[in-house]
């Protein structure tokens, strides 16, 4: 027979405890019925798991494996519970959402449909603030989470990357440049160079690909969207450097622009789930993450990197 939720969770508890006594007060459950559920449990392992003769009684090399593979079962356990609980329809929890202005309006009509069908207790407040608001919100407990390009943050945060978002060249119909099949960034001209306001993190990131570019203030034009960011390229001529995620929502034939790729590897910017180390069981967050890299891969972005895990601090 194999071994139960409960009989782990006893034979866990010896070792945090060190000993039955103390393991029994923790449980909440006589020291008999701890005894005798740990002997079941050893023998449908048909080995011991705890050396008695010594005081506290310690894990056979048997019972050191077992324990680490009991701490996975039930890990995954409650992951599975939480997980239910995710998608039950019999309460909701507000989370609050902070998203980049470069990255919300491209996002959010499909993914948030999306997401809210897949947990229907999640109700989710959209935010949408420049880079160190956003981050100055979440550490402040206005923000649960949070969606921007790396870097991350110095600070205790978790993060799941779920998107490399690669940039294309948007230049005017009439431009020169869009004879071109793909650019490379040398054939481009900074002086020509159209940016976003400052505060957008795009805008840095753009600018760090040119270190040649003229300064900040000298720039031709700095909107504060990427819609008025294309038209006034569409209108004055230059050039500047989207994000892929937002060709599929620009009218780029209306706005008299014309989206080229760059050439690969191609410059871009990787996108991340991050939300606060504290509390980090409050929100399914893996699965939102999940979520994102599917609705992005339905929108056409550019695949990069697979998402993965990574903690700052």
């Amino acid at each position: 027979m194999p071994p139960t939720p409960r009989q782990l969770r006893y034979f866990l508890a010896i070792l945090e405890h060190q000993g039955y006594r103390r393991a029994a007060k923790a449980l909440g459950v006589s020291q008999s019925a701890l005894s005798q559920q740990i002997q079941k449990l050893e023998q449908s392992c048909g080995n011991p798991l705890l050396d008695r003769s010594q005081r506290p009684p310690k894990p056979t090399p048997l019972g050191q494996s077992f324990s680490e593979a009991a701490q996975r079962v039930l890990t995954g356990m409650a992951d599975l519970e939480r997980l239910s609980e995710w998608h039950s329809t019999e309460s909701t929890a507000v989370l609050r959402l902070g998203l980049l202005p470069t990255i919300a309006p491209f996002l959010l009509a499909t993914w948030l449909p999306a997401i809210q069908a897949q947990f229907p207790r999640l109700s989710i407040q959209v935010w949408e603030f420049p880079r160190q608001e956003l981050i100055a919100a979440l550490d402040s407990g206005n923000l649960d989470g949070m969606i921007l390009a790396l870097p991350l943050p110095a600070g205790n945060y978790v993060s799941q990357v779920f998107r490399y978002d690669s940039f294309s060249l948007l230049c005017s119909h009439d431009s020169p440049l869009a004879q071109l099949e793909e650019a490379g960034l040398e054939t481009l001209n900074p002086e020509d160079l159209h940016l976003l306001q400052e505060g957008h993190c795009l805008r840095n990131q753009v600018l760090s690909l040119f270190p040649q570019a003229p300064k900040p203030h000298e720039v031709l034009s700095a909107p504060d969207s990427l819609h008025s960011l294309a038209a006034l390229v569409g209108a004055n001529g230059g050039w500047t450097l989207v994000p892929n995620m937002a060709l599929s929502w620009l009218d780029l034939d209306r706005l008299r622009v014309q989206a080229i790729p760059l050439r690969e590897p191609a410059p871009g910017r990787s996108l991340a789930l991050v939300w606060p180390e504290r509390g980090s069981d409050r929100f399914p967050w893996q699965e939102i993450a999940r979520s994102l890299d599917e609705e992005t891969d339905r929108q056409g972005a550019k695949i990069g990197n697979s998402p993965e895990s990574c903690k700052k601090s």
